[in-house]
């Protein structure tokens, strides 16, 4: 069973209720509705798909913890995908050999995350290279374009994985546990 599918059943009995709240400085808060959260994983699935990531893909996330890093967590759940965590504390080196056991398909990661590319060989040679913020197109995509726009419909159905499917991998320096 795909995890996505108790979120999913959770849109259906709360979906006008909060699902997310980003408490933000000066008392600013983001909200999302289970409902919003879930038309943009939607959206964000077709994005995904459209760039031929799909089961059993892995996708290495550098976001920090906000809001679209739920929203492109679930919807590599969603798809099928496979969540890889690295930490950001990691040598250039170790990051280089993460990305060789696990062949990532895809890169998301902030503006910032990004210019660790220019680092790190294995990560500039990830087919997909797609960001949170803005970045010019020829560096990476924006998935705020796919998160914005109403592409919920176009979304593959969700992926049915076994039990033995991975739902994430992480690495990590040890430092942090």
């Amino acid at each position: 069973m795909n995890i996505y599918s108790h979120i999913s059943r959770a849109v259906l009995q709360r979906g006008a209720e909060s699902a997310f709240v980003a408490v933000g400085k000066n008392g600013h808060d983001a909200k999302l509705s289970y409902a919003q959260f879930d038309a943009q994983v939607k959206s964000l699935c077709a994005g995904l798909t459209e760039r031929s990531i799909g089961k059993g893909d892995p996708v290495i996330l550098l976001i920090p913890m906000q809001i679209e890093l739920y929203v492109c967590m679930s919807a590599i759940m969603r798809i099928g995908a496979v969540t890889v965590f690295v930490d950001p504390h990691m040598r250039r080196d170790d990051f280089d050999t993460c990305c060789r056991l696990v062949k990532p398909k895809a890169f998301i990661g902030t503006p910032k995350a990004h210019l660790f590319r220019v680092f790190c060989k294995q990560l500039r040679q990830v087919p997909v290279q797609l960001t949170t913020g803005w970045l010019p197109g020829f560096i990476a995509g924006s998935i705020e374009t796919w998160m914005r726009k109403p592409l919920h419909r176009l979304a593959p159905e969700i992926a049915d994985v076994t039990e033995a499917h991975p739902a994430l991998i992480g690495f990590t320096t040890g430092s942090s546990g």
